[in-house]
């Protein structure tokens, strides 16, 4: 024999499955939503940190971009300071330099020499002169060239000649200039 059921009971039982798949599908979003919210209140917080990092550092980069201008500004006044001190040292190497030169000049000129052109520049000395004789032009040659004024005595010429019918040694002698010992 053959039942029917006459019953709407299918229709009952879909309902209640689709209510049930309904309900499921409810908590799973919440909960994702509930995830979604906790994930962003995460990321919020740690730029939150991040910004604060960034400012504390931003404040700290102040800070020592201060402190590096001070730096900049000592390295400028130190660079005064020494331009300064070089220009006072050579100042006064061309102040006392010379004299020294000259008398040290004066010390080792022989008696029987006379200079007739003295000539300095740029630290090169060129003399011209007379003397009695040869030694004595040889003489003066050394103590040129041993002398803490005087560096690379050369003579460039020597030549016989007469001086109020005396015979004399006409000579040429370049050599450096030192002003600082």
């Amino acid at each position: 024999m053959i039942r029917i059921n006459l019953l709407p009971t299918k229709a009952k039982e879909k309902a209640r499955t689709l209510k049930n798949e309904l309900i499921v599908f409810l908590f799973f979003f919440a909960a994702a939503l509930a995830v979604c919210m906790v994930v962003q209140k995460n990321i919020n917080t740690k730029i939150s940190n991040q910004k604060d990092q960034i400012a504390k550092l931003q404040a700290e980069i102040n800070q020592y971009q201060a402190d590096i201008q001070r730096v900049e500004e000592f390295k400028q006044k130190k660079a005064d300071l020494n331009a300064k001190l070089n220009a006072i040292k050579d100042l006064d190497t061309r102040r006392s330099g010379p004299v020294k030169m000259m008398d040290e000049f004066s010390t080792i000129m022989p008696k029987k020499m006379w200079i007739m052109s003295f000539k300095e520049s740029n630290k090169k000395l060129e003399l011209d002169g007379v003397a009695v004789e040869g030694p004595v032009i040889s003489d003066f040659l050394d103590k040129l060239r041993s002398s803490q004024y005087f560096e690379g005595a050369q003579l460039i010429q020597t030549q016989l000649t007469t001086q109020d019918g005396k015979p004399m040694q006409r000579f040429s002698i370049i050599c450096q200039v030192k002003y600082s010992t």
